[in-house]
């Protein structure tokens, strides 16, 4: 008797066991899981009651002059999908020779990309309550958390006594969706959404708060005016929609620019197209020196990590009195970006 006689049984069976396996079907291995994930936020809603604070800068037509602005508003808004309409009134304290206070009923109409809202507005104007006129303007805020928005908006006055344009900051506390039944025509109650929904891929998310510093060189012309560097500090927030990234800025900076120009700073919306870590973009709104008056430009950011950014950007300023500069500076910001509830 053959010694491997015992083992003929188990060899059998191996081999039909094999056999068997290989006329199994072949499984593939799962994909890999993406490598960055990044949560898509539920988008701001802008419906209901909010009150709020603005200041700014007036320039008048005879008989009033330059001044400043400040006051309060109250108003009311109803989204349906991207479209936003509402009422507001406001009334200001001014500093303009020709009156006092000024005060407006508005209406208001826009488009709201998530938490960056663009709107224009008109209706009627009030003169410390001798004289009416009429009223226009454009702005845009942004939702800073679920109840505060920070904005910034044109505002133009006429009436038959005098007129005045200008530009104004704002901030307003938004009571959210109301729950009650009698305000059901508002929108459909509840509060506003905070959560996240399912994550998506994504390669650079800008969404979030950053601050930083920059600094460069100036071009200026003016009365005791003359060319010199420029440095200084900004901050600011941004959203991203798609591609599209809306945002604020504010800046402020020290400047040589000859004797008696020592500062120089803007509040400025900003609208750019972000291709991954890199975002080219427009910007403008309101500048400040010795006096106030405008500013556009255009620069680029590049995310070289997901909280630092480095850039360059080109400010154009015109002021009232007739300073102006061109300035190309470099920036740096450190980003907190992507935060979840923002």
């Amino acid at each position: 008797m053959s010694r491997f006689m015992p083992f003929g049984p188990a060899l059998v069976l191996l081999a039909g066991g094999a056999a068997a396996a290989a006329d199994l079907p072949v499984t593939a291995a799962p994909p890999p899981e993406p490598a960055m994930l990044a949560p898509t936020p539920i988008a701001f809603n802008w419906t209901g009651f909010y009150v709020g604070a603005h200041g700014g800068w007036g320039f008048g037509q005879a008989p009033f002059v330059d001044g400043a602005v400040a006051g309060g508003q109250v108003g009311v808004n109803w989204q349906k999908d991207a479209f936003v309409v509402g009422a507001e009134g406001d009334g200001s304290w001014v500093d303009w020779q020709g009156t006092d206070a000024v005060g407006s009923v508005r209406l208001r109409g826009g488009l709201a990309f998530d938490r960056f809202f663009i709107y224009a507005t008109g209706g009627v104007a009030f003169k410390s309550f001798d004289d009416v006129g009429w009223v226009v303007g454009t702005g845009a805020q942004f939702a800073l958390t679920r109840h505060w928005t920070l904005g910034a908006e044109y505002i133009y006055y006429e009436f038959d006594r005098g007129a005045s344009d200008g530009f104004r900051a704002r901030v307003s506390y938004h009571f959210g969706v109301p729950n009650s039944p009698t305000l059901s025509f508002l929108g459909s109650g509840g509060p506003m959404p905070t959560a996240m929904t399912s994550p998506t891929s994504v390669a650079f998310n800008w969404t979030g708060f950053y601050v930083g510093a920059h600094g460069g060189w100036g071009f200026a012309d003016g009365a005791g005016l003359s060319d010199g560097f420029e440095a200084g500090g900004q901050t600011g927030v941004n959203t991203q929609y798609g591609r599209f990234v809306l945002g604020i800025e504010v800046d402020g900076g020290f400047v040589d620019w000859g004797p008696g120009h020592h500062g120089v700073g803007s509040v400025r919306g900003r609208v750019g197209y972000a291709f991954n870590r890199f975002l080219p973009y427009v910007t403008g709104g309101m500048g400040i020196e010795d006096s106030v008056g405008w500013t556009v430009g255009a620069g680029v950011d590049y995310a070289l990590t997901d909280h630092w950014s480095v850039g360059v950007d080109y400010l154009h300023h015109d002021f009232i009195g007739g300073d102006r500069a061109d300035v190309i500076r470099g920036r740096v910001n450190y980003l907190f970006n992507t935060v979840a509830g923002l």
